[in-house]
């Protein structure tokens, strides 16, 4: 491709995306907590297996058993309890903690938003410590 020439006249429809307008995407940034917990998911003990989620899809479902932790590489998840949106999560989150400390049992579904891609772990191979205190960032169904 000639880059000099192609981005000159490139926009409109003759851009990639012809004349679509697109809604950007923009999720706040994750916590330090977060950031802690993704260096040592993706270079800690275990290597963890990687998941695609469609756009829809569920990735946990509210009441079901599980024992995953999740991080949160690409797109946009929808947190759901008991039917209500409680928000939306972007790349970078750390979710699936709860059911690890709090009895073994989905506390929300998380549904793609948009195509999804994430790192799985098994919540046992993670610090305790550092899951305790995520859980207490994520009780969004406490806040008034």
């Amino acid at each position: 491709m000639d880059f000099t020439n192609w981005y000159r006249g490139a926009f409109g429809r003759r851009s990639p995306w012809g004349d679509r307008e697109q809604v950007a995407r923009v999720m706040g940034a994750e916590s330090e907590v977060e950031r802690q917990l993704s260096t040592t998911i993706m270079r800690g003990g275990a290597k963890p297996r990687l998941q695609t989620l469609p756009k829809q899809q569920a990735l946990v479902t509210q009441g079901k058993p599980g024992s995953e932790l999740y991080l949160l590489l690409d797109g946009v998840l929808e947190v759901d309890v008991d039917g209500r949106c409680l928000g939306q999560l972007g790349p970078g989150a750390v979710v699936g903690e709860r059911a690890a400390v709090e009895g073994g049992l989905r506390t929300a579904t998380l549904r793609a938003v948009t195509d999804c891609r994430v790192a799985v772990v098994i919540a046992d191979q993670i610090d305790p410590a550092a899951v305790s205190r995520l859980t207490e960032l994520h009780r969004r169904e406490e806040a008034p």
